[in-house]
């Protein structure tokens, strides 16, 4: 019994299947000793104290792969996971961050570099993925709140919807939203 017949069309799209996933594996981006050395010394020793002892502290300023396995266990280094380095929320957030910074510059860049002053990053590309998403939402409320008398037609509607501020969450499949910014799914 052959395992693999190369004429057969089935077993070809198997093959291109594993091979497309195991391409995927290896150029995966993220790497957990890139993410340990992009930490502060401060947030290094904030996800150290997870461990009960005082070992914690002397793993501060070593490399990743120096740390016992058991200790690297333990640690949930996602929270610190750059957000251009997130493929899936830390893109799309950083893409809607700089979406706002197009449409109205003075206010995003303000609230912005306020932003990154008080989180002690220097750019855009040093934030992690939660703070991306806390950036994105404080930053479009900054916006939508700064703007919102200068938004308002004569019908006191707001001319920028958002589907989500709906009583219902969302809006249903069959709805297309034309006049606001979102153009549906």
């Amino acid at each position: 019994m052959k395992i693999f017949d190369h004429k057969n069309p089935r077993h070809l799209q198997i093959l291109k299947e594993e091979l497309a996933r195991a391409k995927k594996i290896l150029n995966e981006e993220y790497s957990a000793d890139r993410v340990w050395d992009a930490m502060s010394e401060e947030e290094q020793k904030e996800a150290l104290s997870v461990i009960a002892d005082d070992k914690g502290s002397e793993w501060t300023s070593a490399k990743w792969d120096e740390i016992p396995a058991d200790i690297q266990d333990a640690i949930n280094l996602t929270d610190y996971e750059l957000a251009i380095d997130d493929r899936t929320t830390g893109r799309v957030m950083l893409r809607g961050i700089k979406n706002a910074q197009k449409e109205n510059p003075e206010l995003a860049n303000q609230f912005i570099q306020a932003f990154l002053k008080k989180i002690g990053r220097s750019s855009l590309e040093s934030i992690t993925t939660n703070q991306s998403q806390k950036l994105n939402i404080g930053l479009y409320r900054f916006i939508q709140s700064s703007q919102s008398t200068s938004n308002t037609d004569t019908s006191g509607l707001t001319t920028m919807l958002n589907p989500r501020d709906l009583p219902s969450g969302a809006p249903s499949k069959n709805t297309d939203w034309r006049g606001g910014m979102w153009t549906g799914d």
